[in-house]
């Protein structure tokens, strides 16, 4: 299972999808990374991007890449590995973000 561009059957932006979404819980999906991804001004959600995932800050050969749906959630089954940390951008037609650090969690509210 995994998020697709221009889908809207997500919901719950900005919420912890790995509390329902995970083995024991009642969401759908056992989801290793998933969350909702913001504009710079934090208020809008950014829709139809993609989140890609490396193992270096020199960001070559994404691990993994999750299209943000038409609500501006992403969400993923496929296992990823956030243990030892990996770096996240997030990209458009336009531009690239990446996140200050490494991230340990799949979870990325």
């Amino acid at each position: 299972m995994i998020s697709w561009h221009r889908d809207n059957e997500s919901h719950n932006a900005g919420q912890n999808c790995l509390g329902c979404h995970r083995s024991d819980g009642s969401g759908e999906g056992n989801f290793t990374t998933a969350g909702t991804v913001y504009k710079p001004d934090q208020t809008r959600v950014y829709t139809n991007v993609t989140v890609k995932i490396y193992h270096t800050e020199k960001m070559e050969q994404p691990v993994e890449r999750i299209e943000v749906d038409g609500k501006g959630n992403f969400y993923t089954t496929t296992p990823v590995d956030w243990e030892a940390g990996l770096w996240v951008s997030v990209t458009s037609e336009n531009e690239s973000r990446k996140t200050p650090q490494v991230v340990t969690d799949g979870s990325c509210q």
